[in-house]
């Protein structure tokens, strides 16, 4: 670098009231521009892009929170929520980054990284304000819904981990994933329970609370809501069972759901609650669906529980704007879908990891 670079370092400007914004964002898009020309120099367009989106958040986030801005890139950095120092920290490891490169083309020596380096202390900081800011997500997801019911026992936590890692054989994920859905069955047969019962224990005292309800309808979404339904079966052997074929259309950028198949019991709505299972809950169409034909059946909307394994804020909003009496309990709510409509971070597909069908 140029010793006139020196001066891409500095904050004055930044540091101006609000009455200066407008300079203090001219400066810091002169800033942006000449270190990325300054790092082009070095051979590495990828960080000078890094480092120019670094400065223009800066630029917006300090004292600024009217701005609007429009660049995805940008905005996707401002919703991480890093705070005024800790932008700064890194631009001071990017430029470190940069200082670091243009040594290794003057000596030809491979420097050392930094403490400072994103590779260590401020990765595991980064990840504890990503788990932060989606604990944030979910608890104003359950304010927002009371019918919303996220498991967040440790055990689940835990269970998650192997059920999402790729390196996870197919034998490994069934036994983590029946293991995890047992615990959410015994959960979604809860939220079936409607008697309240007191009862006297073995030392004469009374005991009250909610009886297991056996006059239940389980409805599986074929073909990964068939593991969980399993799993319910498995705690309560003798509930009835309905079978519900959707597939989403895969042409379609809506990924809009297909009926396929229905095979419901013929007095359903006489059943104290309908549990409809289905392990993923991405953009709400296909559990929509489910639940329409139920209704269309007879069943009340209230008598409507929901159980999966992992579900978005999308597919959670879709599902309680069309049906806002229904129950719905899951082990997780990720971060967001993709563009082709997958939960992020997610797990893959569920039914091809389960019953070892991934090509």
């Amino acid at each position: 670098m140029q010793a006139g670079d020196d001066s891409l370092l500095s904050f004055d400007a930044l540091k101006a009231d609000e009455k200066n914004r407008k300079l203090r964002l001219d400066q810091a898009g002169k800033n942006a521009n000449a270190l990325r020309r300054a790092v082009e120099k070095l051979g590495s367009e990828e960080l000078a892009q890094e480092i120019q989106i670094k400065f223009q958040a800066l630029s917006r986030s300090i004292k600024d929170p009217e701005f609007v801005v429009a660049d995805d890139m940008i905005k996707d950095l401002l919703e991480k929520d890093f705070s005024q120092n800790e932008i700064r920290q890194l631009l001071h490891v990017g430029c470190g980054r940069i200082i670091r490169v243009e040594k290794e083309l003057k000596t030809g020596i491979k420097q050392p990284l930094t403490a400072s380096s994103p590779t260590n202390a401020n990765k595991a900081k980064l990840v504890k304000q990503k788990e932060k800011r989606q604990r944030t997500v979910t608890s104003s997801l359950e304010s927002m819904y009371p019918n919303l019911d996220v498991l967040h026992m440790k055990s689940i936590k835990s269970l998650h981990v192997m059920l999402r890692d790729k390196r996870s054989t197919h034998a490994q994920f069934k036994h983590y994933a029946d293991r995890l859905m047992r615990i959410l069955a015994e959960e979604a047969l809860a939220a079936c329970a409607v008697e309240r019962c007191t009862v006297w224990t073995a030392t004469g005292a009374e005991f009250s609370g909610l009886r297991p309800n056996n006059n239940v309808c389980v409805v599986s979404i074929v073909r990964a809501g068939d593991s969980l339904l399993d799993a319910v079966l498995h705690c309560s052997p003798n509930l009835a069972v309905g079978k519900i074929l959707i597939q989403r259309n895969e042409t379609t950028v809506e990924k809009s759901p297909v009926l396929f198949y229905t095979k419901l019991p013929p007095r359903i709505a006489t059943y104290d609650r309908v549990l409809i299972v289905d392990p993923m809950l991405a953009t709400g169409g296909s559990a929509n669906m489910a639940i329409q034909t139920v209704l269309q059946a007879g069943v009340e909307e209230s008598n409507i529980v929901f159980a999966n394994v992992v579900a978005c804020p999308e597919g959670i909003r879709a599902i309680f704007a069309a049906h806002p009496n229904v129950t719905i309990v899951t082990a997780a709510v990720d971060q967001e879908l993709n563009e082709s409509k997958y939960i992020v971070p997610g797990l893959g597909d569920y039914g091809d990891r389960y019953y070892d069908t991934t090509y």
